[in-house]
C-alpha cells in the first residue's frame, strides 16, 4: 500500500457488504478498513484460516444471492 509498505490490502466490491461481513466474523483478528478493504500487515503471521473464509465468502458471494434475487424476482410476477 502507498499509505503503509509494511501492510497490503485485499478489496472487494464497497456496495457488496463483504467487508461488513469480515468485519463481523473477524473482528479481533482481522484489520477491515471502511466498506472494501481487508488489511494485511506484511510483518505479521498470515491469518490462513480467515483469510481463505473471506476470500471464499468474496468469490462465492454472487451464488449465495442468487437465490434471494429469484425469489424477489418472482413475487414481482
Amino acid at each position: 500500500m502507498k499509505t503503509d509498505p509494511r501492510s497490503c490490502a485485499m478489496f472487494v466490491h464497497c456496495q457488496s457488504g463483504l467487508a461488513a461481513s469480515f468485519k463481523e466474523l473477524y473482528q479481533g483478528t482481522l484489520k477491515i478498513e471502511g466498506n472494501r478493504s481487508l488489511i494485511l500487515n506484511i510483518d505479521q503471521p498470515l491469518p490462513e484460516s480467515e483469510l481463505r473464509h473471506c476470500i471464499g465468502l468474496a468469490l462465492t458471494h454472487h451464488l449465495r444471492k442468487r437465490p434471494a434475487m429469484r425469489k424477489s424476482s418472482s413475487a414481482r410476477r
